[in-house]
């Protein structure tokens, strides 16, 4: 039996101990409270487990990092549960496939964001920068959602933004009418056009 079992277990015990008093519960009816806790008694995978204590843990007040932490789930997976507990379908959990829905939703790419936006460090990794292959790698994991290093290029790209180091900003005057102008016009050397050309037109590297 692990920590959370017991947690409900004294809670089902203080209970019967005193029927007069209603817990305090925040979206669960006592049908779906008590037909969750009976589940945990059965022999459950631990991804249903998972499901299970994610309703049960916020419905007790606990709050979403509290529980991330506590179940070492992703932000994602924890708040999808809470919001089944919430829309009152917490008894329909056996009914929902296996892990998230296989299509790219908005959960997915905040969460791409997210991560693009952070050092794959802090996540663990040897590696200073994201990949599209890791970022694809380390998202199956969290959404059981396979995507390809390619796609997940393009939704990069959709957001603005790239696994690419960027190079650094360089400022640069154009000024055809201070004291070089001369060598534009004089000798004919179109030195306007050319800068134009090449901040409208960038060389590829």
């Amino acid at each position: 039996m692990d920590k959370f079992d017991l947690d409900l277990n004294l809670s089902r015990a203080a209970a019967a101990e005193n029927p007069q008093s209603k817990p305090a519960t925040r979206y669960l009816t006592v049908f779906q409270r008590k037909l969750l806790q009976n589940r945990l008694e059965n022999d459950l995978s631990e991804r249903y487990r998972k499901r299970i204590h994610i309703m049960l843990l916020a419905d007790q007040g606990k709050s979403q990092a509290e529980i991330c932490k506590a179940l070492s789930c992703c932000h994602a997976t924890v708040r999808h549960w809470i919001l089944i507990a919430q829309s009152g379908q917490a008894h329909t959990w056996l009914d929902r496939p296996m892990g998230r829905p296989k299509r790219i939703h908005d959960d997915y790419r905040n969460r791409l964001k997210e991560l693009v936006e952070q050092s794959p460090r802090d996540y663990g990794y040897a590696f200073r920068r994201w990949t599209a292959g890791w970022l694809s790698k380390h998202l199956e994991q969290e959404f059981n959602i396979q995507v390809s290093a390619r796609h997940i290029n393009r939704l990069l790209k959709q957001m603005g933004l790239s696994t690419r180091p960027q190079p650094p900003l360089k400022f640069l005057e154009v000024n055809p009418c201070g004291e070089f102008f001369w060598l534009d016009l004089l000798p004919g050397l179109a030195i306007s056009q050319a800068i134009a050309k090449h901040l409208l037109h960038p060389p590829k590297t």
